[in-house]
């Protein structure tokens, strides 16, 4: 069986995202850090994430920041972290963001 990428096309005013989490390192006073899985994620309430492809439904500023319309460093927006939507697949996660919780795009 031939191996394919998996993609997923956001619909419903839906926006597919890199979020930029940023990890916490749990380290003892002692130097000693802490087995991975005490790791916890670390996240503010508004977090940068980058536009991978954007539901064809999206207000027009939004569709201007699919992939290959813009360089890497153009298509960063303000989102609100908690109403991320993960969704797994086949081994891979996905992070989806409805229109409505990004709150402004950043640019140069």
């Amino acid at each position: 069986m031939s191996s394919s990428i998996i993609e997923l096309k956001p619909v419903n005013r839906h926006l597919l995202i890199v979020p930029h989490f940023h990890q916490k390192e749990e380290k003892t006073e002692s130097g000693i850090f802490l087995p991975e899985d005490s790791n916890k994620r670390e996240v503010s309430r508004h977090i940068v994430a980058t536009v991978v492809d954007v539901a064809s439904d999206c207000n027009e500023s939004f569709r201007k920041l699919r992939k290959g319309n813009l360089p890497e460093n153009r298509r960063d927006i303000i989102i609100d972290s908690t109403m991320i939507e993960e969704v797994p697949y086949r081994g891979k996660n996905f992070y989806l963001i409805l229109e409505n919780y990004v709150t402004g795009l950043l640019g140069e």
